[in-house]
């Protein structure tokens, strides 16, 4: 499957508040493409939704990381 089906998803289990369940389809995106920022913005959302802020910063620090990436 694609990585973008499992985006989506999250996003939509991120509206509704299902963090748990938006977290393990953030980390299916991550899985299927680790270079990109979007599963550790979408991981970052459903771990903050979650209250876990010390593992959202963590998501936070790679998804910025991935995005000055693309900037170099």
């Amino acid at each position: 499957m694609d990585y973008l089906y499992f985006a989506r998803h999250s996003k939509v289990k991120l509206g509704l508040k299902l963090y748990a369940e938006a977290l393990s389809d953030a980390e299916k995106v991550i899985e299927l493409n680790p270079s990109s920022y979007l599963g550790y913005e979408l991981k970052h959302a459903a771990l903050h939704g979650a209250h876990r802020h010390y593992d959202a910063f963590e998501a936070l620090t790679i998804m910025l990381s991935k995005l000055n990436d693309t900037l170099d």
